[in-house]
């Protein structure tokens, strides 16, 4: 094997482990989605985290897979807690609007990437909402 085809395929190998880790966007990625899917429900909040990227797009089965990358602007740790919400064709809550809270830790200065799936093909859309832990300082 040629050193140019060496240096070809282990840059090709290497590549991924050398990027940053910011999710590609597919072809069938809600180009609708953004920071407008995000609601920070904490104003202690402002200016402690901040939405990096967001995005959605359909799995294998049809259901609404997001991501919304979220950045501890701060030097100490921080927990906080997100829900995501599907709405339907109509614009309807699934599921009543009662989807359960997820506790997060982040590092300070971490950038964390948070993922969540529906649960029906009916969702069409989403909101992440973002609050503090409830009975946390």
């Amino acid at each position: 094997m040629r050193l140019s085809a060496v240096f070809a395929l282990a840059a090709l190998l290497l590549a991924p482990l050398l990027m940053d880790h910011a999710v590609a966007a597919p072809s069938d990625t809600d180009s609708e989605a953004g920071f407008d899917n995000v609601d920070v429900l904490d104003p202690s909040l402002n200016g402690q985290i901040s939405v990096v990227r967001v995005g959605s797009q359909r799995t294998n089965t049809n259901l609404l897979s997001i991501f919304a990358s979220l950045k501890n602007l701060t030097a100490h740790a921080l927990t906080i807690q997100a829900q995501t919400l599907y709405k339907d064709a109509d614009g309807n809550w699934l599921d009543g609007g009662k989807a359960g809270w997820l506790t997060l830790e982040l590092k300070p200065h971490e950038e964390l990437e948070y993922r969540s799936a529906s649960l029906s093909e009916d969702a069409l859309d989403f909101l992440v909402r973002i609050r503090t832990q409830p009975g946390l300082p």
